[in-house]
């Protein structure tokens, strides 16, 4: 499956974040990366739900991994997002005694 509303050239690149994400379990995604892959002003719902269904499509569904999102900064206009897998995620309060 590819993504439909990102441009062909940038199809490995986003699957490269993804691969990434699927290792390390997490992954950081730039702002003028999502515009230019997707050839968009702005980040909508449509290039959330394309990565999201990309990476479902790699599960079965029983077995899809959710994933959540941090902005980085607190502006209307994010210019860093982290990805992180939800199955990796744990409280601060279990590393400590």
């Amino acid at each position: 499956m590819s993504f439909p509303n990102a441009a062909k050239r940038f199809q490995s690149d986003i699957e490269n974040k993804l691969n990434q994400l699927y290792y390390m379990g997490y992954v950081t995604i730039e702002r003028w990366e999502l515009l230019s892959w997707f050839g968009v002003e702005r980040i909508s719902r449509t290039v959330w739900s394309d990565i999201v269904e990309k990476w479902d499509s790699w599960f079965e569904d029983e077995d899809a991994i959710p994933l959540q999102i941090i902005r980085c900064d607190g502006t209307t206009a994010t210019q860093k997002y982290v990805l992180i897998r939800t199955d990796r995620v744990q409280n601060l309060f279990e590393f400590y005694e």
